[in-house]
């Protein structure tokens, strides 16, 4: 068990709700709380896979987790580690939303399989009428935050698009 290369236990629960949650009709919006330490990076890094996406948005808290979350998935080394993907695998062509002005990215953002933005950046997207439409997969990161104002407009427009937020922490201070 101490060389075990696999998904986690939390982790194999994650993926087997969010495939089951999303063959029911009507159903766009999924909350997926994973403890803290429990890999929910992997779990975010699958989902395209198991929902079959072509183009994925994924919205994080900060230029910290962006640049972390952009990186793992331009080589898929989670989870090539642990066995998921083959290491033939192909990658996807990642994209790091690094400023707003998405004007000065329209090719790279069509071309690419998953693009990783904060807040600001989603929402810009979301309001491109030559853009938005081409997700078909948002992934919230640190999702107690959607209830800020950026987060909810950028989820908001997106209307017929999944989305799944990923949380460790489903409760705010706020009550929101």
């Amino acid at each position: 068990k101490d060389n075990y290369k696999g998904l986690r236990k939390a982790q194999l629960g994650a993926v087997h709700a969010i495939a089951s949650y999303f063959t029911k009709e009507n159903s766009n919006q999924a909350l997926v709380v994973l403890p803290t330490g429990t890999g929910k990076t992997a779990v975010i890094m699958i989902s395209p896979y198991l929902l079959e996406s072509r183009k994925v948005l994924i919205i994080t808290p900060s230029i910290l987790v962006r640049n972390q979350i952009a990186e793992d998935f331009r080589n898929l080394i989670t989870l090539k580690d642990i066995n998921v993907l083959p290491e033939i695998c192909m990658n996807p062509n990642v994209f790091e939303l690094t400023d707003t002005k998405i004007e000065n990215h329209i090719d790279t953002i069509k071309h690419s399989d998953v693009i990783v933005a904060t807040p600001h950046g989603a929402y810009n997207l979301s309001i491109s009428t030559e853009i938005k439409g081409e997700f078909d997969l948002i992934l919230v990161d640190e999702a107690h935050h959607e209830p800020a104002k950026k987060w909810r407009e950028a989820l908001e427009n997106f209307t017929n698009t999944k989305r799944i937020l990923f949380t460790a922490t489903p409760f705010r201070l706020d009550n929101k």
